[in-house]
């Protein structure tokens, strides 16, 4: 798939690296996001022609959704496809910080980032 030229970009199926008691929940919500709205984070191995991704200027620099405002701006270029491969993932914020926490935290900043908050407010809220 990675190698067909219908395949401009895209990313691996989310995996955590520890079976901690909420990581097939975890997983499953990841891939429900990445099914309803085709959008992928960084932690998932995003993937993408370098001419796409110059053409698009890179990721902006920003502290934290950098991997978001890029793989929106993908979506209204190319579709985005999942593998069925996974990258594998740390576990390790949705252990320490626990899953309701890490949850509640992600979705915040999701909220922040389309009310158009400044990233650098929005870093504050990570987990």
């Amino acid at each position: 798939m990675l190698q067909a030229p219908a395949t401009s970009a895209g990313a691996f199926r989310f995996r955590l690296d520890e079976e901690i008691g909420a990581a097939p929940l975890i997983e499953a919500m990841v891939r429900l996001r990445c099914r309803i709205s085709r959008t992928p984070f960084g932690d998932q191995g995003l993937f993408l022609r370098r001419s796409l991704f110059h053409h698009l200027g890179g990721f902006p620099d920003w502290p934290v959704l950098e991997d978001l405002h890029l793989v929106r701006q993908l979506n209204k270029l190319a579709p985005l496809r999942i593998t069925a491969e996974s990258a594998v993932t740390s576990s390790r914020c949705w252990r320490d910080a626990g899953f309701l926490n890490t949850f509640l935290r992600y979705r915040l900043m999701l909220i922040a980032y389309h009310l158009r908050i400044p990233p650098g407010h929005i870093a504050r809220l990570r987990p």
